[in-house]
C-alpha cells in the first residue's frame, strides 16, 4: 500500500501540532529555564491546546529532571531531539516548520505617566503587601 503524502489525517496532523507545541515549550525552557513557566508566551503554548491539559508543575518536575548546561541551566536539547525522533519514527510524511513567534508590543510612547493618585495607591499596596520567601 502506498503512503500518500499530499494529504495528512486528522490524528497526523493533531500529533504534529502537538508536537510542534512541545518543542516550542522545550525551546523555551532551553532558552530560560524554570523562568519559562512564569514566561507569558510559553504560558500561551502551554494553555494552548484544548484536547491536551499540561500540567505546570508535572513540566517544572521535568526541568529538575534535565540536564544542566555548562552555565547550570536546565539542557531541554535531548527532549527536542526526542519529540523530532518520534517524528521521524512514524514517517507520517509531514515537514517540520521553523516557526517564529511575534508577540504584539504597545509603544511606550502611547502609554500615558501614571497621575499623583495612581503613584499613591501603588505605595499604598505595596506597604500593606506582604512579601513571601522560599
Amino acid at each position: 500500500m502506498e503512503h500518500n503524502t499530499d494529504t495528512v489525517d486528522a490524528g497526523t496532523s493533531r500529533l504534529g501540532y502537538h508536537s510542534l507545541i512541545n518543542a516550542i515549550i522545550l525551546a523555551s525552557i532551553d532558552d530560560l529555564g524554570n523562568e519559562a513557566l512564569s514566561d507569558e508566551g510559553t504560558l500561551d503554548w502551554i494553555n494552548e491546546p484544548e484536547d491536551v491539559h499540561y500540567n505546570v508543575e508535572t513540566i517544572r518536575k521535568a526541568i529538575a529532571h534535565m540536564p544542566l548546561k555548562k552555565n547550570g541551566m536546565p539542557d531541554a536539547r535531548p527532549a527536542m531531539r526526542r519529540v523530532m525522533e518520534g517524528l521521524d519514527a512514524r514517517n507520517i510524511g509531514i515537514d517540520v516548520a521553523e516557526v517564529e513567534v511575534h508577540f504584539d508590543q504597545v509603544n511606550l510612547e502611547d502609554i500615558s505617566e501614571p497621575t499623583e493618585g495612581e503613584l499613591g495607591e501603588l505605595e499604598n499596596e505595596l506597604a500593606n503587601m506582604t512579601w513571601e520567601t522560599e
